[in-house]
């Protein structure tokens, strides 16, 4: 009799339990993230993504196209990204290695043996088609040109390691951003009154600036860029022959990418303007909803119907 008893009270315990697990991590469970928020993670994650697929070397921001004209010296097409140019082989190279094979040759063409630049200028003279037959050595228009290549290209290559870290660390603090939303739930949990609205602002003046560095950093990157190739290509091909290199996939990507880091930075800063205004305007309604109220109003004996305040007499 008693083993009956002992399993109906097992079965009557043993649906209890789920059912207390599942109210607690109902407690537990954090609160959904506002639209808003949501909007802010995915366009940070989206920018952030697409700034280090900008920085891959392959990933071409100018292009020049096949220029028969130039003969021999731009027989394919010439591709332009943050960590070099093509050359005329198609394999990229790094503007640093530019840089320092165009310095080379102008320092081996200054050293050069004057006597053979005498006799190579007299040929070139007695050619009738000026230095070029003689060669870049002897013939002081190239050689003046390299000297504008080798300068031109160590200030590329400076930009371009410029532009690399900036757009590395606008990804970067843009992917951040997911993390810093997290942060912000557990912000001054510890904490109570205005030291836990100072903590939670804090955390949300952080996500801030990752937002901010994620839109502003890769538009930098761009804007050094873009505007450093355009000056050196415009450069060099108003003095020699040079394929000029127009916008390509590369830099259509980098400005999508800090459109996106834009508009996450632009939610972001207004996220922290408006943080404890609502609270503060709902307390403002409230102080004027109670304004309102009548403060006239008689006592509750005087009203018809109501019990008396006062206490029933005590027998003798």
């Amino acid at each position: 009799a008693q083993l009956p008893r002992c399993l109906v009270k097992l079965q009557s315990t043993l649906p209890r339990l789920p059912r207390t697990a599942a109210c607690n991590f109902m407690a537990k469970k954090k609160e959904p993230r506002s639209a808003k928020d949501q909007v802010l993670q995915w366009l940070s994650v989206l920018s952030g993504v697409v700034s280090l697929v900008c920085l891959i070397p392959k990933i071409p921001y100018r292009y020049a196209q096949t220029f028969t004209g130039y003969h021999q010296r731009f027989p394919m097409v010439r591709t332009y990204s943050l960590f070099g140019a093509s050359n005329k082989m198609g394999q990229m190279v790094s503007w640093f290695k530019w840089q320092k094979e165009t310095c080379r040759m102008r320092d081996e063409f200054a050293k050069s043996n004057p006597l053979l630049a005498a006799a190579g200028g007299i040929a070139a003279a007695k050619s009738g088609v000026g230095g070029a037959a003689a060669g870049c050595m002897f013939w002081d228009t190239c050689k003046s040109q390299l000297t504008v290549r080798c300068t031109e290209y160590a200030t590329m290559a400076v930009m371009s390691i410029i532009s690399m870290l900036l757009q590395l660390i606008g990804a970067g603090s843009a992917l951040c951003v997911p993390m810093m939303l997290n942060a912000e739930s557990d912000a001054g949990k510890d904490k109570k009154g205005s030291k836990k609205e100072k903590a939670k602002k804090a955390a949300i003046g952080a996500t801030m600036g990752c937002a901010v560095a994620g839109g502003l950093l890769p538009f930098l990157s761009w804007a050094i860029y873009m505007g450093s190739s355009g000056a050196m290509m415009s450069n060099l091909k108003t003095k020699e022959a040079y394929a000029y290199g127009y916008a390509y996939v590369g830099s259509f990507l980098a400005v999508s990418g800090w459109l996106l880091g834009l508009i996450g930075a632009f939610i972001g800063l207004r996220r922290f303007q408006t943080f404890g205004k609502e609270k503060e305007k709902d307390d403002d309604d409230d102080a004027a909803a109670n304004a309102n109220m009548p403060t006239d109003m008689p006592p509750m004996a005087d009203v018809p119907g109501m019990p008396s305040a006062a206490p029933p007499a005590m027998p003798s």
